[in-house]
């Protein structure tokens, strides 16, 4: 499977469960499926920059998470939450 962007590897491939952020175990299998042939975990430890202990959309891809935060902020002010 190709990922020609980030977001799209983000949706796709990494938070198989949607829930807006990657556990370790996600990642190592998504690392798995793309056959990754580095050291995992000195990836995971430059991705979780905060050490929380899960990878986030921020810190996977800055400029996308903006962009869907600036949307989202759009979208409350245009139509209301749907919360």
């Amino acid at each position: 499977a190709s990922y020609p962007q980030a977001l799209n590897a983000w949706r796709v491939l990494l938070d198989a469960d949607s829930d807006n952020q990657v556990s370790w175990v996600e990642f190592l299998t998504a690392c798995r499926k793309v056959k990754f042939m580095g050291n995992a975990g000195a990836a995971w430890r430059q991705l979780d920059r905060d050490v929380s202990g899960t990878i986030t959309l921020r810190e996977w891809d800055f400029d996308s998470a903006n962009l869907l935060g600036s949307f989202k902020t759009w979208c409350e002010t245009n139509f209301g939450s749907v919360e």
